[in-house]
């Protein structure tokens, strides 16, 4: 048993990154400092919180994708917050930022912002509305 988790720590995955953004729905690939110590990762380099609380749920390494979604779908479950700050760690995931301590964000999430609806399609639409009105207020008049 301890032989077979020190060799599934062993085996990082190129495609862990891109499943979990697409998985979660997230802004962006996580580096792979997500669960491993450097972006290389390579035998025994799973170290960080949130790799080390995938692994408690069985995710083995390689690219089984179908572990990887029954590992988030238990740290989802079990609420896990891998650095304690009230968001979970699939929270933060989906939001663009690693769930680890000390952790930077992962993604750029500044979405910009249009007037008084935020850059909302609703706004778009009201203002596409309201220029309407306009012009066809101006088309009454010149007839």
């Amino acid at each position: 048993m301890l032989f077979s988790l020190i060799l599934a720590s062993a085996w990082a995955s190129g495609t862990y990154p891109s499943a979990l953004e697409s998985d979660l729905g997230m802004p962006c690939a996580p580096t792979c400092t997500v669960c491993h110590e450097t972006n290389g990762g390579g035998g025994g380099t799973v170290t960080r919180d949130f790799g080390l609380a995938m692994m408690a749920r069985d995710l083995t390494g390689g690219s089984q994708t179908a572990l990887l979604t029954t590992a988030l779908d238990a740290m989802a479950a079990d609420t896990v917050d891998s650095d304690a700050d009230g968001t979970t760690d699939i929270d933060e995931l989906v939001e663009g930022s690693d769930p680890n301590p000390g952790a930077s964000p992962f993604c750029d999430t500044v979405v910009p912002v249009y007037g008084c609806f935020g850059g909302s399609s609703a706004g778009l639409g009201f203002g596409a509305l309201l220029g309407l009105g306009a012009l066809r207020r101006r088309g009454v008049r010149g007839a």
